[in-house]
């Protein structure tokens, strides 16, 4: 299977439209956006943000419908809406090989979805991990492609330990985007997905499965 991995859109849309060429020129079997999907306004209230993120995500599902790609995404910590599971392409449970995980680390910014770390390792612990198990998630693991502006390590410790016992083959993120790149975490491949939207810039990772991706993975910078 071949699949485009991205993050951290914000609803930007010159980085909609160069995923469209990404798919286009690819011919991938699967997008995969791993949350922070819709804009953070600049407004007055709270009220009139999630106004404004509720309208840009019926926008959004649109337009991941209408890709010519199979299409798979979470929401994000910036994402105060609750995602749609009559949507095909969010990922709310299992499809497939695809397994979601949207929680993130307490931040001191209280954003959506932050949760303890107790709560981090219950859910984690649902997760039956398989030899081809993929996990689309948005938190990044303690010491792996988890550096602030600083050099801060912000990672999740759950997720860490997670990696270290269940060893899933690939864990997509991206949440941290001064972080962007590929590494290994004992047996797994850390793809940090993140693009940086204030300068519209996508990036992301194509893999594909039936091949030896841990060396044969394309850097999507545009």
């Amino acid at each position: 299977m071949k699949i485009f991995a991205t993050s951290d859109i914000h609803g930007n849309k010159i980085i909609m439209q160069k995923m469209e060429s990404i798919i286009q020129k690819h011919q991938l079997d699967a997008v995969i956006i791993c949350g922070d999907v819709l804009e953070n306004p600049h407004v007055s209230g709270f009220d009139e943000y999630i106004e404004h993120q509720n309208r840009n995500y019926q926008e959004f599902k649109e337009y991941v419908n209408s890709l010519n790609s199979q299409v798979l995404y979470i929401l994000g910590n910036d994402d105060w809406v609750d995602g749609d599971k009559t949507d095909k392409c969010y990922l709310s449970s299992q499809q497939g090989v695809f397994i979601p995980f949207d929680f993130v680390s307490v931040s001191p910014f209280s954003t959506n979805r932050e949760v303890n770390i107790n709560k981090q390792r219950y859910e984690l612990s649902k997760i039956q991990v398989q030899p081809d198990t993929i996990i689309v998630a948005h938190d990044v693991p303690h010491g792996c492609l988890d550096q602030i502006h600083g050099g801060m390590r912000v990672g999740s410790t759950a997720i860490r330990q997670f990696l270290r016992d269940k060893c899933p083959p690939i864990w997509f993120c991206g949440h941290i985007h001064e972080s962007f790149g590929a590494k290994r975490m004992y047996d797994t491949s850390v793809f940090n997905c993140a693009c940086n939207p204030r300068i519209s810039k996508l990036r992301g990772w194509i893999i594909d499965t039936e091949k030896d991706y841990r060396h044969t993975a394309i850097r999507i910078e545009v």
